[in-house]
């Protein structure tokens, strides 16, 4: 850690300091002017601790020796402005700014307690002596002359972190206070002499309050720098938190759409498996037809057989009697053709050959009913969305299923009315909307109550 020195006896804290300096320690000494010259804290390095050294105004003003007034006025009022500057400066640096009484610690005490974070406890005694009650006295007498030396001294010993002086109000315990009459009486007419005149004390009030002006513009201009960069902080933060928002809702989309595509998923992985059983069972079938065609052929060969011996048995017969060959042959032709056919051909076969020709019929009716105009796909879907869901043909479904559970093929139709209103069509069992096309329509009969 590195420790800058800075005050106004300047001539003889800078020699303690410097000897400091070559016993090896990281220790600088920085002017007065200079260091309450700054504007800105970040021209103090982060890494250093400021350390203002200061004295009373009675050692300030003896420091420049007594031989002339003007002198010691000189040096008292540059005493109270310089002071009042590092109390000031102290709002700048905070922390990294200490006082310290150069008449109470040493440099060398003060290096030590800051590199080792000692912190001193007592408060130095005064020194005893005529030259030390002499300096009591006349430090009391210009505090009674002018306040503001009081005020400033008493906020420096304050703020040290380095004890403090107690000389200030020592006046009372001074001895042979009685001897020293003349030279109080002396020395208050010399207070009186370095007192400001009102016009010049006018001057130095204004020149703080500009100070102060100067101070609360910094202060103003530092406070708009603050509320700007709260309220991009701010803008910010509401931009972060509508992309958060966003964000939000897009995950809240992708995890609908996620749990769509998982139904959609299980709902083709159940159609898979459905496909899968019926696949094997038509696997199975085939299996079944083949080994039931083999049988057949193995049937039909041996009918084959039995067919040629029969032709034989005929040419036999019609050789022996001519006038009973067409009777003969016919009668054994009927058995033998009836016997063929049901064994020749496969059980499956023929329900499949029913199969195709049932769904041709089919086919054939849905045209017709969907090329009537009487039946409205779209709004069959929108009123019964369960149809929609299924993924079936409409017009099938109805055909099929849709009727008989009372449902409409169409805004125009009525399935139960024209049920109701023709008990032989519900007699029947047929499709009303189909018996309507092919027959209805041309016997007058009532698709919907409307229509009465």
């Amino acid at each position: 850690m590195k420790i800058i020195f800075s005050g106004l006896q300047s001539d003889r804290w800078r020699m303690a300091v410097s000897e400091e300096h070559e016993r090896g320690r990281a220790v600088a000494w920085l002017e007065a002017k200079e260091l309450l010259a700054l504007s800105n804290p970040e021209e103090v390095p982060s890494d250093a601790c400021v350390v203002w050294l200061f004295c009373s105004p009675i050692d300030a003003a003896m420091a420049v020796g007594v031989d002339s007034s003007a002198s010691v006025e000189a040096a008292l009022v540059s005493w109270l402005e310089q002071n009042r500057s590092a109390l000031n400066l102290k709002r700048q640096l905070g922390p990294r700014l200490s006082f310290a009484n150069g008449s109470v610690v040493t440099v060398g005490a003060l290096c030590h307690m800051l590199e080792h974070g000692v912190r001193q406890e007592t408060e130095a005694e005064p020194e005893r002596g005529n030259d030390a009650d002499l300096r009591a006295v006349l430090l009391q007498l210009l505090g009674q002359c002018d306040a503001r030396y009081a005020e400033v001294y008493d906020a420096l010993n304050a703020a040290s972190r380095f004890g403090g002086s107690v000389v200030w109000n020592a006046i009372d315990s001074i001895p042979g206070w009685n001897q020293l009459i003349d030279v109080i009486d002396a020395v208050r007419l010399a207070g009186r002499g370095m007192r400001l005149t009102d016009k010049e004390e006018a001057e130095v009030l204004l020149s703080q309050l500009h100070l102060a002006q100067e101070e609360l513009q910094q202060y103003a201009l530092h406070l708009k720098d603050v509320e700007r960069e709260g309220a991009a902080r701010v803008d910010e933060l509401e931009a972060m938190a509508r992309a958060v928002a966003t964000q939000r809702g897009q995950l809240e989309s992708i995890g609908r759409e996620k749990r769509l595509l998982l139904a959609q998923l299980q709902k083709v992985q159940t159609e898979l498996e459905n496909n899968f059983s019926c696949l094997r069972e038509v696997e199975r079938e085939k299996a079944e037809s083949a080994r039931s065609l083999g049988e057949e052929r193995q049937q039909a060969s041996i009918l084959r057989l039995q067919l040629e011996e029969a032709a034989g048995e005929l040419q036999h017969l019609a050789s022996r009697e001519p006038d009973l060959s067409l009777v003969a042959t016919r009668k054994l032709f009927s058995v033998i053709g009836l016997r063929f056919l049901r064994k020749l051909v496969p059980g499956p076969i023929m329900r499949h050959r029913a199969g195709i020709t049932a769904r041709r019929e089919l086919d054939r009716t849905l045209v017709q009913i969907r090329n009537s105009g009487w039946f409205d796909a779209n709004w069959y879907l929108a009123s019964y969305r369960d149809v929609k869901e299924a993924g079936v043909d409409p017009v099938e479904h109805y055909h099929v299923h849709g009727w008989r559970e009372g449902r409409n093929p169409g805004p125009g139709f009525d399935s139960a009315y024209y049920l109701d209103a023709n008990p032989d069509v519900q007699r029947i069992g047929e499709d009303p909307l189909l018996h309507f096309i092919r027959h209805g329509a041309n016997e007058g009969r009532k698709p919907a109550p409307s229509s009465e």
